[in-house]
């Protein structure tokens, strides 16, 4: 998979597509949009469909704060799962969700 789709005319690369209304670099969208449909993935989760198997958990980590600095005004944030059953497990959250 190519981290860029291109332009069928010219072969440039295409910007990403907007997330909450911010673009984000390809693997910070690869890793929101695993996150994103796939509720309560793992950090071993994230690194088999983003990396392949071949990431590091510090990557990811790093990764996971940066998108939440991009969106910091936006109300949308990646959360990790402090209890129960899906402990150590991560999901986006929305404005209307956080204060819950």
């Amino acid at each position: 998979m190519s981290a860029y789709s291109l332009c069928p005319c010219c072969k440039q690369p295409l910007p990403s597509q907007k997330r909450g209304g911010i673009y984000l670099p390809p693997r910070k969208a690869q890793i929101f949009d695993a996150i994103d449909r796939h509720p309560g993935i793992s950090i071993l989760g994230i690194i088999a469909k983003c990396y392949h198997g071949n990431g590091s958990v510090n990557a990811v980590r790093v990764n996971i704060n940066q998108i939440n600095n991009l969106f910091s005004e936006s109300g949308i944030r990646i959360r990790i799962t402090c209890e129960g059953d899906l402990r150590g497990c991560y999901r986006v959250l929305r404005a209307g969700e956080m204060a819950a």
